[in-house]
């Protein structure tokens, strides 16, 4: 099973951001600071490209102060 994790936090000193972490690591600064929902949206769709797996189930879970979103996918390897 392939799983990954989007993380709202501090990807800079002083850049708050998007960390994505699977298979392979991927950052990407804030989408809209001004509209919460938007932002999370434009989240999620970004790190499904990053993946490349199409449309995932995401579940909304928040560790040490962290808003993440934890995702799963059947294993593509033989």
């Amino acid at each position: 099973m392939d799983c990954w994790t989007l993380t709202a936090c501090h990807i800079d000193l002083d850049a708050w951001g998007w960390e994505l972490e699977g298979d392979a690591y991927a950052a990407h600064g804030t989408f809209d600071a001004e509209d919460t929902n938007a932002d999370t949206s434009a989240a999620l769709d970004w790190a499904e490209d990053v993946i490349g797996r199409g449309h995932l189930a995401w579940m909304h879970t928040r560790r040490a102060g962290f808003d993440r979103w934890e995702a799963t996918a059947p294993d593509r390897r033989p």
